[in-house]
């Protein structure tokens, strides 16, 4: 490894925490025994997302009726899945929203993507209902929030490297590798660890842009998610930063039932909603 481990590790450690009730809420869904109570109890004792908890069940986009005045109300509204997605991207927006032109990427252009990919996978997810995992949305999120730390170790002369690597087509993690030693997927692997959430979502991205190097269905979900988020931002608002995979691994199109047909109609969507669902975490 080119970079130092202790400046890699310190690094991680100096990251603003991820805010506890998110922490909690990734960590309650991923047992099998949760229950609604406890969810409700998580974000009750949350003074800053209660709030937006309720103003999103009583949004018009989710509105059917009786104003929803409770957080039991209000997760039974949204489902347990939806207040999860709201309390992580809440949670990440601000980290995200920074510029990082080591990567290429201006104010709010990784927090853009990231939302894309998010919606990506929520859209796949509703497309193969039991075939995706619900955390889908929370992996994608997430799933470039490497960059974060590996940007401070990007010096003049190795970004220069990492363009001249996207000039002749070498993939980024590849051009990561060669230039440092590590690539951002699996430090991002070690943040999600080091915020003590759950083993799936830290194998999804560890493994998002080599998803059959794990049999962890979420990885697939987040590699094709991350294309797709790719593909829509290209066809809408131009591509942004350096480029990543252009075309999904073809297993884990198969592993998720999928057909790379398939992919252009949530592309579309994605185009449409990015903007709103955008809104919407703001």
């Amino acid at each position: 490894m080119l970079l130092h481990h202790h400046g890699i590790a310190k690094a991680i450690e100096s990251l603003e925490p991820l805010p506890a009730t998110a922490g909690r809420l990734a960590s309650l869904l991923a047992r099998s025994d949760w229950e609604l109570r406890e969810v409700e109890e998580t974000i009750a004792l949350d003074q800053a997302l209660t709030p937006r908890i309720l103003a999103l069940a009583n949004s018009a986009l989710l509105s059917r009726g009786s104003e929803i005045a409770t957080v039991r109300d209000a997760v039974m509204r949204l489902g347990a899945q939806s207040v999860v997605q709201v309390a992580m991207s809440v949670g990440v927006r601000k980290r995200l929203t920074k510029a990082l032109p080591q990567y290429g990427l201006t104010d709010g252009q990784l927090w853009s993507h990231s939302v894309a990919c998010a919606l990506a996978a929520q859209l796949l997810s509703n497309k193969k209902r039991g075939k995706i995992p619900p955390e889908a949305f929370t992996a994608a999120l997430m799933h470039d929030i490497g960059k974060l730390v590996l940007a401070r170790f990007l010096d003049q002369e190795r970004v220069a490297g990492l363009v001249e690597a996207q000039k002749a087509g070498t993939p980024l993690r590849l051009a990561e590798l060669e230039l440092l030693g590590i690539e951002h997927a699996e430090i991002g692997a070690a943040v999600v660890a080091h915020w003590k959430l759950p083993e799936r979502l830290r194998l999804a991205v560890q493994y998002h842009h080599t998803p059959t190097e794990t049999d962890e269905l979420l990885a697939s979900a987040v590699h094709v998610a991350d294309i797709v988020g790719h593909r829509a931002e290209a066809a809408t608002v131009g591509v942004l930063g350096f480029e990543a995979d252009v075309e999904p691994d073809p297993i884990a199109l198969e592993r998720l039932g999928l057909v790379p047909a398939e992919l252009d109609e949530v592309v579309e969507k994605v185009g449409k909603e990015l903007a709103d669902v955008l809104r919407r975490y703001a």
